[in-house]
């Protein structure tokens, strides 16, 4: 990844308080590092800790879910319980 500038970027500025964005993030980077496109239908949900397994208990998770399928969203990936 040395030869890549990596930026985050979200509409209007976020200011992130929950961890259950880190799975969509790490995605979004691994897509960059391997030069596959992710599929714009697919929303990812977890949170990664510092060891780097993937956490369950999403909060909320089926509002998210059913907000997720009411913008367009094929699928939903969600950690292991």
């Amino acid at each position: 990844m040395e030869n890549k500038d990596i930026f985050v970027n979200t509409s209007g500025g976020l200011k992130i308080t929950d961890s259950s964005m880190d799975l969509a993030i790490a995605l979004s980077l691994i897509s960059s590092m391997l030069d596959k496109p992710l599929l714009y239908s697919v929303i990812a949900l977890g949170e990664i800790g510092l060891d780097g397994r993937i956490r369950g208990g999403v909060s909320l998770l089926e509002k998210r879910i059913e907000i997720a399928q009411k913008l367009g969203a094929d699928a939903v990936l969600i950690p292991k319980k």
